[in-house]
């Protein structure tokens, strides 16, 4: 695989990226980031204050994804979450230990060098607060832990640069570029504040807002094919040709309506719109003849909720009796990530084949409230 174009990389994930991913360790970005990850080519940096942040958002989905099951509601949060099932065996386990396991899942592969936090400057910190510097700003004014991760990489690229790996975590392999301490930082994050501020603090050399964008920017200086006329193609079968986002019945295991407050229940999907909003190259390998593309797309399903017109309280049989249903139609939007391998043949400039692989979807909660 040609990996030439990516070499000696220190790459930094803000929290929100892996929020982007849904903590989902095997979406096609975090596997085409650990590709390159596996042939010593970038290296993901981490501290504290992430790790925490990253625990934090794992354990409020793991406790969402309990108060589902109470709600008899199998709706999935935990995207990926394949070490358990999600049943009644899924109590059986602590909230703590749900997780740490889904944590560990989460940076498997990734194999990041742990940095110090190191000396804080508290008057820099209480300085860039009171004048609203990013990361703060007028409705962002308790953004410390994103000031903490900035200064440890600032730390370190001021070249007070000892890693601190932890015992657990193998650095071998990657000598060639722990040997050149000067190698280019990468901040990858979708919150202008943070970037902001490192931009500010000229901690990274580059700064990308996804995983996608950053791959694509360094593999397209050294790609040999027309990138524009395989980026049509690769939206006229986005378009055209990926069935399974055409069917609506995709979504039947995705739609959560709110049933606390009420007796509606989900019916079917009717139809839905959506519009490619980005193409991103992941990958390109031509020692297999392959290109890895994602495909972000927005947009919205019809779908069919059915709700009693009235329920009576039976005494005798201690149960609801309902009336008529009323079935209504509602717009929800919706996200969905997933990635497009394509095959070529190098000698003529074809295309043989093609798969997709849909790496999430993400809906809005309908949410319906019966009127007692």
């Amino acid at each position: 695989m040609n990996f030439n174009h990516l070499e000696n990389y220190f790459v930094y994930l803000d929290t929100n990226i892996f929020v982007k991913n849904g903590f989902n360790p095997n979406t096609s970005e975090f596997k085409a980031l650990k590709n390159h990850i596996r042939h010593g080519n970038v290296r993901i940096l981490s501290n504290e204050v992430l790790e925490h942040e990253i625990k934090t958002h794992i354990g409020k989905l793991v406790s969402e994804q309990r108060n589902a099951l109470k709600r008899k509601d199998r709706f999935n949060i935990l995207n990926g979450l394949d070490f358990v099932s999600i049943n009644e065996d899924f109590y059986k386990q602590s909230h703590e230990d749900i997780t740490e396991a889904h944590f560990k899942k989460v940076l498997s592969g990734l194999e990041p060098l742990f940095l110090p936090l190191g000396k804080v400057n508290a008057d820099e910190m209480f300085h860039r607060c009171k004048e609203n510097l990013a990361p703060f700003g007028k409705k962002k004014t308790d953004e410390y832990h994103d000031l903490l991760q900035v200064l440890s990489l600032k730390q370190y690229k001021e070249g007070n640069r000892k890693l601190v790996a932890d015992k657990k975590q193998n650095i071998e392999g990657f000598g060639h570029v722990l040997k050149n301490m000067s190698p280019d930082l990468i901040i990858i994050s979708n919150d202008k504040k943070f970037t902001e501020c490192s931009k500010d603090l000229q901690v990274g050399s580059h700064h990308f807002e996804s995983i996608s964008k950053f791959l694509e920017f360094y593999i397209k200086d050294d790609f040999e094919r027309d990138l524009e006329q395989e980026k049509r193609y690769i939206k006229n079968l986005a378009t055209k040709y990926n069935h399974w986002l055409m069917n609506p019945e995709i979504f039947d295991g995705l739609v959560e309506v709110d049933c606390v407050h009420s007796d509606a229940y989900f019916v079917k999907v009717q139809h839905e719109n959506f519009d490619i909003v980005d193409i991103d190259l992941l990958e390109d390998d031509r020692e297999d003849s392959l290109a890895v593309y994602s495909i972000t797309v927005n947009g919205d399903i019809e779908v069919e909720v059915g709700q009693p017109e009235y329920r009576i309280w039976d005494s005798e049989d201690r149960d609801y009796s309902y009336g008529p249903t009323e079935y209504h139609s509602l717009n929800v939007p919706f996200s969905c990530t997933y990635s497009i391998t394509i095959f070529y043949d190098t000698d003529s400039k074809s295309y043989t084949d093609y798969h997709s692989v849909i790496d999430e979807i993400e809906l809005d909660t309908i949410e319906i409230h019966y009127d007692e």
